[in-house]
C-alpha cells in the first residue's frame, strides 16, 4: 500500500492586494503572540537564578516557548517515521501547554497585590522540573525509541519460541522393567527403561532435564559410570 503525498503550490504573483495583507497579519500574529508570551515566561525563570547566572534563564524557554517552535519544527520537517511524528507532537502539545502555564503563572503574579505562597512556588517548581523530564524523556525515545521496541520485540518472539517449543515436545516416559541391572534411553519411543530401583532417578530427571548436560551423562551418572 503506497501513501500518496499532496503538495499545493501558490501563485504568488497573482495573488490580490488582502492575501498580502493577510500574511503580514498572519506573522504580526505568531511573532507577537511568541513574544508576547516567552517575555513572561522568560521573566518567571530569571527569578529562578541569581543575578550572576541569569544568563542560564534562557535555557527554561527550551521547555515552553522555544520547545514549541522546536519540536513543531521536528515534526514538520525530521520525523520520518510514525513513531517520530507522534513524539514530535505530542511534545509540541506539551511545550505550548507549559507555555501557556509558565507565562500565566508570570502574568498572575505580576499583576497581583499578593506575593505568592510558598506552597504555590514549590508546585511551580515541580512543574517546570516535570516539563524538563518529559523533554529528557521524549528526546530519549526520539533517539534510541524502535530499538528498545525491536529489543523487547525480538525477546518476546523468542520467549514466545520457547514456550511453543515447550508445549510441543514429546512426553518422555517410563518403563520399570524388574529384570533390568541398568537404565537406559530410546530416541525411538522417547522413553526410560530402567530397573524399579531406578524409576525415581529417571523420573528426576524428567521433571529437571537442565539439571543434567545431557541424557547420557545422566545414564553414566545413575548407572555408576
Amino acid at each position: 500500500m503506497t501513501t500518496q503525498k499532496h503538495t499545493f503550490t501558490v501563485d504568488l504573483a497573482n495573488q490580490p492586494p488582502g492575501f498580502w495583507v493577510a500574511l503580514i497579519m498572519k506573522l504580526l500574529i505568531g511573532i507577537g503572540v511568541f513574544l508576547y508570551l516567552a517575555t513572561h515566561s522568560l521573566n518567571y525563570f530569571r527569578n529562578t537564578f541569581k543575578a550572576e547566572q541569569e544568563i542560564f534563564s534562557y535555557l527554561g524557554l527550551l521547555t515552553t516557548s522555544i520547545g514549541f517552535i522546536g519540536w513543531l519544527t521536528i515534526f514538520k520537517w525530521m520525523a520520518f517515521t510514525n513513531f517520530e511524528k507522534t513524539i514530535a507532537l505530542f511534545m509540541t502539545f506539551v511545550s505550548l501547554i507549559g507555555e501557556l502555564y509558565v507565562a500565566g503563572y508570570d502574568i498572575i503574579y505580576n499583576t497581583s497585590a499578593t506575593a505568592p505562597s510558598v506552597e504555590e512556588i514549590r508546585t511551580m517548581g515541580w512543574v517546570v522540573a516535570g516539563l524538563a523530564s518529559i523533554h529528557g524523556l521524549a528526546l530519549l525515545a526520539d533517539f534510541a525509541g524502535l530499538d528498545v521496541m525491536v529489543l523487547f520485540s525480538n525477546m518476546s518472539r523468542q520467549r514466545s519460541r520457547v514456550q511453543t517449543e515447550t508445549e510441543t515436545a514429546p512426553e518422555i516416559r517410563v518403563f520399570v522393567n524388574p529384570n533390568m541391572k541398568a537404565a537406559s534411553f530410546s530416541d525411538k519411543t522417547n522413553a526410560f527403561y530402567c530397573p524399579p530401583s531406578l524409576e525415581a532417578q529417571a523420573r528426576e530427571f524428567i521433571a529437571n532435564p537442565n539439571k543434567w548436560e545431557s541424557v547420557e551423562a545422566f545414564l553414566k551418572h545413575i548407572n555408576g559410570g
